[in-house]
């Protein structure tokens, strides 16, 4: 009989079976194609839930059945760039390897994180700033955070809470067991299942945080995570003064959030993409780079 280990290690060969070969497609390897066919073809996000598999097991299950979507639409070029990068990404949903593909793998680029946890964990940037030498803004008002990203970080940590305008001060709350869904009050009705500690935070919109870090005049990537008021941050931010190529925004699947956020970015020429991969995130690209992903959707 099987142990619990042997039966993880062989429900990973199942779900390798179909990323292998769709890598194989797109990177005409003959190695991918001969792993592919090694593998069983059963569903292993079935029997991965019947095994109770530890939640980073899971998180990679997540990260390879994306990987195998978005690769089934990519070019050689670019099939090759997710295979290279895809051990490397902390993103949930395989953010930090969609900015690599629409950028090329560009060296040196530009970011802004708002709402960054501790800066590692699920973090939309780690992988570009430790690997690809980009620089940028990590906007992140919980307290508890900011002693690691500053000792992991290189980038800029600003303290305060991105809304439509500066100035003010709000009320936080930050969640003790949860951490990564702590927010500004009144910003979202979701439920929380743990103690919430609350402290005043000054807030600053995304045009004067930019402003006041210097930075560049194109913009290679916004993430926006800010569990429940995305669009106010994006209202303050005027997609007049600087070009900004990428977004990631999470929406959460709450009611009204895609089209509110398809609409304001309507206006500036945007175009989502990956929609079915994306989840309960919506990625943009300025119509400008669109033309240049060849990507099998635009």
């Amino acid at each position: 009989m099987k142990t619990k280990m042997q039966k993880l290690t062989s429900a990973g060969g199942i779900l390798a079976s179909p990323v292998f070969a769709l890598l194989s497609v797109a990177t005409k390897s003959q190695a991918a194609a001969k792993l592919a066919l090694r593998f069983d073809a059963e569903n292993f996000r079935v029997m991965a839930s019947s095994l109770g598999t530890p939640a980073e097991n899971r998180f990679l299950v997540a990260q390879l059945l994306i990987a195998a979507k978005i690769t089934a639409r990519l070019n050689v070029r670019n099939g090759r760039i997710l295979k290279g990068a895809i051990s490397f990404s902390k993103s949930q949903l395989l953010q930090d390897v969609f900015c690599l593909i629409a950028t090329s793998e560009k060296r040196s680029g530009f970011f802004v994180e708002v709402g960054v946890g501790n800066g590692t964990d699920l973090s939309n940037t780690y992988l570009l700033e430790k690997n690809f030498g980009w620089s940028g803004i990590l906007v992140e008002p919980n307290t508890s955070y900011h002693s690691d990203i500053r000792s992991k970080r290189s980038a800029i940590l600003d303290p305060r809470a991105a809304t439509s305008r500066s100035g003010d001060v709000l009320t936080f709350e930050e969640m003790q067991d949860e951490g990564m869904h702590s927010r500004l009050a009144g910003t979202s009705t979701a439920a929380v299942a743990s103690e919430v500690k609350k402290y005043q935070v000054e807030t600053a919109s995304l045009d004067s945080i930019l402003d006041g870090h210097n930075a560049p005049d194109v913009v290679d990537y916004i993430s926006i995570d800010t569990e429940g008021n995305e669009m106010d941050v994006l209202s303050g931010l005027s997609l007049k003064k600087r070009q900004v190529n990428i977004f990631t925004i999470e929406h959460n699947f709450e009611p009204g959030k895609i089209e509110k956020i398809k609409s304001f970015f309507g206006k500036h020429e945007y175009v989502p993409v990956f929609e079915d991969v994306s989840s309960f995130d919506l990625w943009l690209v300025h119509r400008s780079i669109a033309s240049k992903l060849d990507i099998g959707e635009i």
